[in-house]
């Protein structure tokens, strides 16, 4: 197994421990399935070859969902002449830090499917 991922946020294992606890996808209504106890049974391993694709598959839904969710807040914030303020003093939104940083996971999963040996 390959050590722990250098991946921004809670890190793979810690998506890989969340997925074990609750191995239903998120839905649509964008309902958090965050636990605050920490579990490192599984700290240093990143997962079977399955559950790495399954967390890149939330991960790219997820990213799809920022983005929308950012469209339609700078879309109200247009309408109603307000600004975002967050943006305002630190020149990108909370939306714009979390997209990169799903992005930055989804690569790192990316790299970590293509460097895994064939199955055989």
């Amino acid at each position: 197994m390959i050590g722990d991922l250098d991946l921004p946020g809670e890190g793979f294992a810690g998506i890989i421990t969340r997925m074990r606890a609750d191995p239903t996808p998120a839905t649509s209504t964008h309902q958090p399935r965050l636990r605050l106890a920490a579990d490192t049974a599984h700290a240093g391993t990143i997962g079977t070859l399955a559950e790495i694709e399954q967390v890149l598959a939330e991960a790219r839904r997820t990213l799809g969902r920022l983005r929308s969710d950012r469209v339609m807040l700078e879309q109200r914030l247009a309408a109603s002449g307000r600004v975002d303020p967050i943006r305002e003093i630190r020149g990108r939104s909370a939306l714009d830090e979390s997209i990169d940083r799903t992005v930055a996971m989804i690569r790192r999963l990316e790299q970590v499917l293509e460097s895994r040996p064939p199955v055989a």
